[in-house]
């Protein structure tokens, strides 16, 4: 069960003070009550673990949009507190009227909320119904109203225990007046919450968050790269997220790359010289074709050991397109099409999401920079309590994945196409978000190995991401959820790109353990201990291998990179040569 939980309730005459326009526009009739009703159902969904008898007052956040013209897109956070009232009958929701020209509501509007039970914060938004003279309504959102009313079914006293199903539905009808109304109410945490539950119940050994970081490196970017060793579970993982998020077997593909792969003729196929009519189709071609198609969906394609060949010689147009969006797919020089394929596509779908499983022996080949620079690169390691488990004589019950996230499949659309920026992240960690992407950069652009803008906006998204998912509620959350996207920032857009012989790599890398392992103390305007970081990074970076592959006992800040660090230098040291796949 996830910690996010869904409700609506259909406002009653007693509720509309709680609105301060419409106490503005109604006076009197709005009632003298300053306050929602929340029948005994949903509270107890809201709070399974209170003791019933309970009389006390709650205090939770309350999250909604800025109702001020103008503002309509900003999201504001104020405490409120949830308290019996009318002789210890009714829970209800008091505090302060809610400002602005946006919620003028009237009797039987929808008031869509989102409750996150772990930091306690309620999360709403208002849809309205009926135009009236004193109060109009557009006909989109009368529409919405009338969609999710329908969705929602008979009431229950006014309100609704609203599945997380079927919130995903109402979500998206709320999007049509509101387009970050996904954002308001939770739609990346339950998704992600969904996921990591249905993915425990599959079997699936979690090792190293690698749950979470898919999803995450997925929502920042559509290309993702799993590296490790062979039977870690990459392929598994990626064909288990697809049968979970996809809604039918149409909407992705497992293709094993060849080691004859030297054109991009096995992925887009190609024309057939000896039958002007007929065009050689691939998995992946039709794939592409369905997804451009069906827009509203995702479609996947498993490219797995995707290095058996050079990358860059089947791959490069599928790069090119991924950060040129608008730029056309050539097929054919036909004017009409052959087998129903056209001469050239007008873009590739930007609902289509490609992941590269890779090995590393002597069979493969290297990812070059620039293709490493275009994705998330998330290793795969079997850790002893992993493997323990699964030579275990009692196994765990399982159920079975297929479809339980489908209707998550447009949130996950959504989340590639939408525009994401440094200043976006929460006000609390936006200055010092920033600050470690210039501190990392600067590391790196001193030994000529540093990131380009694309790289930086990547890590930004990311962070952003990381922050939906987890909904932190305190500065001391944010900064534990700041710390956590960093290390995995670092370990898969940072040590990636680090190959070469000891002279060249290893002072960065003994910089970057050093930025690891020393404690990032972070405040509103930055790097709160900015120069001593710099001055225990600079200690470093004469160091000798010995010092620095030496036992630590504290705990590194950012512990999964450093200790990807560690084996790195490790590797260096016994052959004088390491890249981040054979680390």
């Amino acid at each position: 069960m996830g910690d996010v939980v869904y409700a609506a309730r259909k406002l009653a005459p007693s509720n509309l003070g709680w609105f301060h326009r419409t106490r503005e526009t109604l006076g009197e009739a709005s009632g003298r009550e300053r306050a929602i009703n929340i029948n005994r159902d949903v509270f107890a969904d809201w709070f399974p673990d209170l003791d019933p008898d309970s009389e006390d007052p709650i205090e939770i956040n309350t999250r909604f949009l800025d109702g001020a013209s103008g503002h309509a897109h900003e999201i504001r956070t104020v405490r409120r507190t949830i308290r019996l009232q009318g002789g210890g009958k009714n829970w209800r929701l008091a505090g302060d009227a809610i400002p602005g020209e946006l919620y003028d509501v009237r009797e039987h509007d929808l008031l869509l909320m989102a409750f996150d039970r772990s930091t306690s914060t309620l999360s709403f938004i208002v849809l309205k119904g009926v135009n009236q003279p004193t109060r109009p309504v557009g006909p989109v959102e009368q529409a919405a109203y009338s969609q999710a009313s329908a969705v929602l079914g008979p009431d229950n006293r006014s309100m609704w225990i609203i599945p997380v199903e079927r919130a995903g539905k109402i979500i998206d009808i709320a999007k049509t007046v509101y387009d970050n109304a996904g954002d308001v109410l939770m739609q990346y945490k339950s998704m992600a919450e969904s996921w990591r539950s249905d993915l425990s119940s599959s079997g699936y050994a979690v090792v190293q968050n690698v749950d979470d970081r898919l999803l995450l490196a997925l929502f920042a970017k559509r290309f993702l790269i799993l590296t490790g060793l062979s039977g870690s579970g990459k392929t598994l993982l990626a064909r288990s997220f697809l049968r979970w998020c996809a809604a039918k077997p149409e909407q992705y593909a497992v293709v094993a790359v060849g080691a004859n792969w030297t054109s991009n003729e096995h992925v887009l196929g190609y024309a057939d010289a000896l039958n002007e009519n007929r065009y050689v189709r691939t998995k992946v071609l039709d794939v592409l074709m369905r997804a451009a198609d069906d827009p509203e969906q995702p479609y996947f394609v498993i490219l797995d050991e995707m290095n058996l060949s050079h990358v860059e010689r089947y791959f490069a147009d599928f790069l090119s397109a991924i950060e040129s969006p608008q730029e056309p797919i050539h097929l054919h020089g036909d004017a009409k099409p052959r087998n129903g394929v056209p001469g050239q596509l007008s873009n590739l779908p930007p609902n289509l999401f490609v992941i590269g499983t890779v090995n590393v022996d002597e069979t493969t080949y290297m990812f070059s920079p620039k293709v490493l620079d275009r994705a998330n690169v998330i290793e795969f390691r079997t850790s002893v309590e992993a493997m323990q488990a699964f030579l275990g004589i009692a196994k765990p019950a399982t159920s079975p994945i297929e479809n339980k996230g489908s209707a998550f499949g447009n949130v996950l659309v959504e989340a590639h196409q939408k525009k994401v920026s440094p200043a976006d992240l929460p006000e609390a960690v936006r200055n010092p978000a920033a600050a470690e992407i210039l501190l990392l950069f600067n590391l790196l652009a001193e030994e000529e190995l540093e990131f380009g803008f694309r790289s930086a906006h990547e890590i930004a998204r990311y962070f952003w991401f990381a922050f939906e998912a987890k909904q932190p509620a305190t500065d001391a959350a944010r900064n534990e959820a700041l710390a956590t996207a960093l290390d995995h920032q670092v370990l898969q857009k940072i040590l990636p790109r680090i190959h070469g012989a000891r002279k060249r790599v290893e002072p960065l890398l003994l910089k970057l353990r050093s930025y690891c392992q020393e404690a990032h103390e972070w405040e509103p305007a930055g790097i709160k201990n900015l120069t001593d970081l710099n001055a225990a990074i600079a200690a470093s970076k004469g160091a000798a291998q010995a010092a620095a592959t030496e036992e630590v006992t504290a705990t590194p800040f950012l512990p999964l990179s450093h200790r990807k660090i560690e084996r790195m230098l490790t590797k260096l040291k016994s052959t004088g040569f390491v890249s981040f796949a054979e680390g």
